[in-house]
């Protein structure tokens, strides 16, 4: 289990951080099997007793992922694949907008990475990588064939110059690699003061009576 995986297992409730972890763990060790793994098996693999685990065989048979049969446990993938025309069907019935991850088809016992490469073949299917390393693989219904190879070839044939080369070059065409178009500078406007307005009024009171005040 890597660092990540187990930190974030381990944390929260300390009444369940172990449970968690266990569960990973244990799925970890059953998809590694298309079949029934006894819990013997599990335990010498992983040091981990079900039975003598307060609470975990009831966690593990609530798990959806896992069938729970006797003294045994069987992983569930999220697709059932056995050969290229089922993983086209349920790429067919995904939405080609989103397709599906590829780690998520991998995560299963059988090695269905066969089925994949035969349907990107065969252009049934399509596989695009992300930045970050990740692929996803989508239904080809526009039936886009692939790069001709020697498109590919010319491709992977263009050098890109090393960056104090690339800044001698775009010296010389008058550019620079941190240039960027100036916006127009906006004109302050003169803050105008407001007018003070006087007026005249009369008071009425008896000692100022006949007198007006300008104020």
């Amino acid at each position: 289990m890597d660092k990540t995986t187990y930190a974030k297992l381990s944390a929260g409730n300390p009444n369940t951080r172990h449970s968690n972890i266990y569960i990973h763990t244990i799925l970890t060790t059953i998809k590694k099997y298309n079949r029934e793994v006894s819990f013997k098996e599990i335990e010498a693999e992983t040091g981990i007793d079900i039975e003598r685990t307060p609470g975990l065989l009831d966690l593990l048979s609530k798990n959806q992922r896992i069938i729970t049969e006797g003294k045994t446990l069987r992983f569930i993938p999220l697709h059932k694949i056995e050969n290229e025309e089922e993983l086209l069907e349920i790429l067919k019935k995904t939405n080609s907008e989103h397709g599906i991850p590829i780690q998520e088809l991998l995560d299963r016992s059988n090695d269905i990475a066969p089925f994949i490469d035969g349907l990107v073949q065969k252009n049934q299917a399509i596989v695009l990588k992300d930045i970050d390393g990740s692929s996803t693989i989508f239904y080809n219904s526009l039936n886009i064939k692939n790069v001709d190879p020697e498109i590919i070839k010319l491709y992977e044939e263009v050098t890109i110059p090393e960056p104090q080369e690339l800044a001698k070059r775009l010296t010389t065409a008058g550019l620079s690699m941190n240039s960027t178009q100036e916006k127009p500078a906006r004109k302050a406007m003169p803050i105008q003061k407001k007018k003070k307005y006087h007026r005249k009024i009369k008071i009425t009171n008896t000692h100022l009576n006949n007198k007006e005040l300008d104020i």
